[in-house]
């Protein structure tokens, strides 16, 4: 998550993931740590999600924004 990402500052929850996609864990300062309620993503996070090939646009614009970014 880039600065600028849409994520930022935002909870999971708070975040439009398209159906069949989840958000799993969040690498944070090198430490895997899972997704809690209060988790509130912050840029350099990195985070492990599952998605249907068809959700991976969206999920890519939710986390990362339009453009940059790695996907995959």
């Amino acid at each position: 998550i880039t600065e600028g990402s849409p994520a930022v500052g935002r909870r999971p929850r708070d975040i439009d993931l398209p159906e069949g996609c989840s958000i799993f864990v969040l690498i944070r300062n090198d430490a895997a740590q899972p997704i809690r309620p209060d988790t509130v993503f912050e840029a350099g996070d990195k985070v492990i999600a599952i998605s249907r090939t068809e959700c991976e646009v969206q999920l890519h614009r939710e986390l990362i924004g339009q453009g940059g970014g790695a996907l995959g």
